[in-house]
């Protein structure tokens, strides 16, 4: 009998500012099956390079961070990798912001507070290239 071979899990950047952000990002993905962390970086400066170099299926971004504004760097990498799903991940819970966040390419959005709870199925869902939208915005498309 042929031994039957793992799928491969899917592939995520971590990009954030705060180092204890990404250390929980990757302890309450470690053990995600089917959820690998392919690389981490701590601005928006390199996104490109990174799922360049990477390929990650998921980008998984705050939009609040120093240096290349994260909307923006979002939207140009949508443009060039149209494939790759973008999940934010912000204490932001502004209507305007998210929905401006949504305009750029976004495909979900957490608000931190809950994030830590439904990032791997909000992963997974925008792998699936459904919208996740914070329960008090259904409207958003």
């Amino acid at each position: 009998m042929t031994k039957k071979r793992a799928e491969p899990g899917i592939r995520v950047l971590c990009v954030d500012d705060h180092l204890e952000i990404r250390r929980l990002f990757e302890l309450v993905l470690k053990d995600q099956e089917g959820i690998e962390i392919v690389a981490m970086s701590d601005s928006a400066e390199d996104l490109e390079e990174k799922i360049e170099t990477h390929r990650p299926e998921v980008v998984v971004m705050d939009i609040s961070m120093p240096g290349r504004n994260p909307v923006d760097a979002m939207r140009e990498a949508r443009e060039r990798y149209p494939a790759v799903r973008f999940l934010v991940s912000s204490s932001y819970d502004d209507p305007g912001m998210i929905e401006r966040v949504f305009q750029a390419g976004a495909n979900g959005y957490l608000v931190k507070g809950s994030a830590f709870e439904e990032l791997a199925d909000s992963i997974r869902r925008v792998k699936r290239d459904e919208k996740v939208v914070p329960g008090k915005l259904p409207d958003i498309r």
